[in-house]
């Protein structure tokens, strides 16, 4: 006659069960990534050669580009980066009352007193109380590559010209605010084939 020995059966609790299903799941999806990120790796290896020579043809073929472009926009991307233009230009903002109460109107003021033509400028402006405490920010371009009929795009400023505009701020008692402009752009063309710089007017 046969005998056996007793058989034990292992019960495995609840969250014995919940441990062992998240360390599975995170097994798998470590296993998952790592495959698919060998594969973009192969991918990438083998598309290396083509964009490099993508990007070599590209920039062999500006010089075409650039002239098959229309004047407006060719000349728009014909400029430098000029820090050193800066003491040229004369830059304000005032903060005058509106008739509401709840609103203000900040008035940028912008000369260009030197002999180039500026392209871009960008401003970063901060509205603060008598206390000089910061009560709001924004930025506004006063001056933009090309003059479109948007607001936001005013053109660039010509020697000697002076370009003047507003922008509502929600501020109360604007006689006790006052505006700090500091430049963070700014460019000037740069000439390439004796042409000034051209205006687009969409209209």
């Amino acid at each position: 006659m046969n005998q056996t020995g007793p058989v034990y059966v292992k019960r495995s609790g609840f969250l014995t069960a919940l441990v062992y299903g998240v360390f599975g799941l995170l097994t798998t999806v470590v296993l998952c990534a790592s495959g698919v990120g060998v594969y973009a790796l192969h991918i990438a290896d083998g598309r290396a050669g083509d964009l490099l020579n993508f990007g070599e043809s590209f920039l062999a073929g500006w010089p075409e580009f650039q002239a098959a472009l229309p004047p407006a926009l060719t000349d728009a991307i014909q400029d430098r980066r000029a820090p050193d233009y800066l003491s040229q230009m004369d830059v304000s903002v005032r903060i005058e009352s509106r008739d509401d109460d709840r609103y203000a109107r900040a008035v940028v003021e912008v000369t260009n007193n030197g002999p180039e033509t500026v392209t871009l400028m960008a401003l970063n402006v901060s509205i603060e109380d008598d206390h000089h405490t910061p009560l709001s920010d924004f930025v506004t371009y006063a001056v933009t590559p090309l003059a479109i009929d948007d607001g936001d795009w005013r053109g660039p400023l010509l020697p000697g010209n002076t370009r003047r505009y507003g922008r509502t701020i929600r501020h109360s008692n604007a006689d006790k605010l006052t505006a700090v402009v500091e430049v963070s752009e700014l460019r000037v063309w740069q000439e390439t084939a004796g042409r000034a710089p051209a205006i687009m007017d969409p209209s």
